[in-house]
């Protein structure tokens, strides 16, 4: 747990499913944790750089404004060809 001026906050886990999505030529960001999150981007990075800064937006929308130390777990998968 952090500690900011002599409270201790819980922090929050996220687990983010990225997912690339040959039929669209994108990676595709989800999340079961934070319902409503989906991202798609061309490249991963900006796919996992987007999808962390929803993510903390709308947990502080969740939390009504109040910050709240965030950790996420990237789950990254490349859709297998075939598929």
């Amino acid at each position: 747990m952090a500690e900011y001026q002599g409270v201790q906050a819980v922090q929050r886990t996220v687990t983010i499913r990225v997912e690339w999505k040959e039929e669209d030529s994108a990676w595709l960001a989800t999340s079961d944790d934070l319902v409503g999150l989906i991202i798609q981007e061309e490249t991963l990075e900006d796919c996992c750089r987007i999808s962390r800064e929803v993510a903390q937006d709308m947990l502080a929308q969740y939390q009504e404004g109040e910050s709240v130390p965030l950790l996420i777990d990237f789950i990254i998968e490349k859709e297998r060809s075939g598929s």
